[in-house]
């Protein structure tokens, strides 16, 4: 379940850091949370969140991932 409607206005290289980190985390995530609420629908919901409020926030970070500094 990937994030929808938030691609807008982002550059190519945005979206491609994007993919790269969501194919690499989101089954991680989704595990985690899955453990602490015991609700797969729920657990895909909240991953889903996450990745939709890093991409919402993906000018903040370098290429490596990490928070750029302001």
């Amino acid at each position: 379940m990937k994030p929808k409607n938030v691609t807008q206005g982002k550059s190519y290289m945005e979206k491609f850091f994007f993919e790269n980190i969501y194919r690499q985390y989101y089954s991680n995530i989704c595990h985690y949370i899955r453990k602490r609420i015991s609700n797969q629908q729920d657990s895909e919901e909240l991953a889903s969140e996450v990745f939709t409020n890093f991409y919402k926030r993906i000018e903040e970070f370098d290429e490596s991932g990490k928070r750029s500094a302001e």
